[in-house]
């Protein structure tokens, strides 16, 4: 599934806080490679309730606003370096689940979860 793939982003994840109202910290996933679109993904193995708001944004705009902090540099680099096709699927409306994922080079799905309220 990738293993270096998962520790790279462990790595660079490591002590990094989403901000919102809330600051999160990430969580590491990993998911097979059946699904064909980040979207699907995410429904089938994250918290995707039927009938939430579901936007995708690529990562370019989900990295957009955070690239004053040097932590969040290293990350986009990682996250580019490791990942094909990068996108966030924000799942909610206001107590938002944060996917960031791609494909590993395996064709297996990863990349971060993390938290967002937005009132």
């Amino acid at each position: 599934m990738g293993t270096e793939t998962i520790i790279a982003l462990k790595d660079a994840s490591e002590g990094l806080m989403y901000p919102s109202e809330t600051d999160e910290p990430f969580d590491v996933i990993a998911w097979p490679a059946g699904p064909a679109d980040a979207r699907t993904a995410v429904a089938e193995n994250g918290r995707m309730t039927p009938g939430a708001k579901v936007e995708v944004e690529d990562a370019e705009a989900f990295f957009s606003g955070l690239m004053d902090d040097p932590g969040f540099k290293k990350l986009k680099e990682v996250v580019e370096r490791e990942l094909s096709s990068p996108v966030a699927v924000r799942v909610g409306d206001v107590r938002i689940d944060v996917y960031l994922i791609g494909r590993t080079p395996t064709g297996a799905w990863a990349g971060l979860h993390t938290r967002s309220v937005e009132t």
